[in-house]
């Protein structure tokens, strides 16, 4: 396991990585954390790492800005900038992710596997969606159920998806 700390996020952010080597240097599974999790106390990353370096799968499981609910993240220029799930804009994550994926390819990686975990499966979608990127698989681990949370606070719903079905038809 290595220790990664000096990448930055094209916006100026360090994310420090973990990454588990594989030898092979074929195939890198990318995991991006949920909300508030962080590098340091996710133990199931840990497992999944050393269970796919053992099978000579690469595993990068890098921070990314809504790490923890609130932190400050140094930036390249030495300031510090307030992020976590608390000011986090998830578009945003098109920056961390791209950073994850160029570490991987630096690092000798040919085919990259996306692996989201909790509110991290949105932000893999959310990237595919925007980047197309060349990438052989999508790992979604335990997808929040964002839909049904909104339900249950949107008392109009029925009124707005009739709304919406009116603007789409006209």
């Amino acid at each position: 396991m290595e220790f990664i700390n000096n990448t930055y996020t094209e916006d100026g952010l360090r994310l420090p990585m973990i990454h588990f080597n594989s030898e092979k240097k074929d195939i890198c599974v990318i995991c991006i954390h949920g909300m508030c999790q962080t590098i340091v106390n996710n133990y199931f990353a840990v497992i999944w790492g050393q269970m796919l370096s053992s099978n000579d799968i690469g595993f990068i499981y890098e921070h990314n800005r809504g790490h923890s609910i609130e932190n400050d993240i140094v930036m390249q220029d030495g300031s510090f900038k307030r992020y976590g799930c608390m000011y986090e804009i998830f578009e945003d994550c098109i920056y961390d992710i791209d950073l994850a994926i160029n570490k991987a390819k630096e690092l000798g990686y040919k085919r990259i596997i996306l692996l989201g975990h909790s509110y991290g499966c949105n932000k893999v979608i959310y990237y595919y969606y925007k980047k197309h990127p060349n990438i052989i698989g999508i790992i979604l681990a335990s997808a929040p159920d964002m839909l049904g949370s909104h339900f249950s606070v949107q008392k109009d719903y029925k009124d707005l998806l009739n709304e919406a079905k009116e603007n789409i038809d006209n």
